[in-house]
């Protein structure tokens, strides 16, 4: 992945991000927010599937916990959109936050810094 796929990937995270926020906030729903934790959490865990090597002993603890963290947002958001649960819908908001908080930190690390080797 090239630092220009990079940008355009986190900028495109953000700006979905964004947009859901927006959306959100002006129809009063909280279904955008869910979708968008649904999307971010399958990508990652596929991603995270494709390659299993971190699994292995010794064990990458900053890539399990992300599985873990992105396994649990995954079960909030179905929580929230099948069972209308009232800690589920603050749950989602907290990981969409998270997340959202990620991808900014993320763009701003990418324009303030070139990266020239990706592994």
């Amino acid at each position: 992945m090239s630092n220009l796929q990079l940008t355009l990937v986190a900028l495109a995270a953000l700006l979905t991000h964004v947009l859901a926020l927006v959306v959100a906030v002006t129809r009063r729903r909280v279904e955008p927010a869910l979708i968008v934790n649904l999307a971010v959490g399958a990508v990652v865990l596929v991603a995270l599937a494709q390659d299993l090597r971190w699994l292995r002993p010794p064990i990458d603890l900053q890539v399990a916990c992300l599985a873990a963290v992105e396994f649990a947002a995954v079960a909030i958001a179905v929580l929230a959109l099948w069972g209308r649960h009232r800690a589920a819908f603050v749950g989602s908001w907290v990981v969409f936050g998270l997340n959202f908080l990620a991808n900014g930190l993320a763009v701003a690390f990418i324009f303030t810094f070139k990266i020239t080797r990706l592994i």
